[in-house]
């Protein structure tokens, strides 16, 4: 993809074709954005940027990777904008909490991948919430993978 440019902590980070600066030498002074929020913690403080928190916090995407890079744990100012995206409430479940997250599980609900995934990876069984979004996908693999995983034939 024509969009990729090195980062020094990862070499393959997309970066969108409306961003106009290359993060390796030009982070604006003033991030205006979550990411360029995220991009100054990770390469210009290679750390906690608590100046920043407060915009990265409005995207569920930087919040999750800063817990996950920057903080190495929760970011609870995150964690409402986390909570409303399936996709990032399972991997902040899995990844951060490491334990069933319920602010994250009615968003999770709703997507019949994330709810298999987080019924097998996180919760480690049958997951009655997220059931509906499974059986109704009509994806055959999806729901023989579930029904094998909970032990119903």
């Amino acid at each position: 993809m024509k969009w990729f440019k090195q980062s020094a902590y990862n070499p393959m980070r997309p970066i969108s074709p409306d961003n106009q600066f290359n993060y390796i030498g030009n982070i604006p002074e003033d991030p205006q954005t979550p990411e360029d929020a995220y991009m100054w913690a990770e390469e210009l403080n290679h750390g906690r940027y608590p100046e920043g928190e407060e915009l990265i916090a409005t995207d569920a995407h930087f919040a999750y990777l800063y817990a996950v890079y920057i903080l190495k744990g929760r970011f609870f100012a995150g964690e409402d904008k986390i909570s409303e995206e399936p996709n990032w409430s399972y991997f902040y479940a899995e990844n951060v909490v490491q334990a069933r997250w319920p602010e994250g599980e009615r968003a999770i609900s709703k997507d019949p991948r994330f709810s298999y995934w987080y019924a097998r990876d996180v919760v480690g069984g049958r997951w009655e919430e997220g059931e509906q979004a499974i059986y109704s996908s009509g994806i055959k693999a999806l729901i023989e993978d579930y029904n094998r995983f909970i032990g119903k034939k």
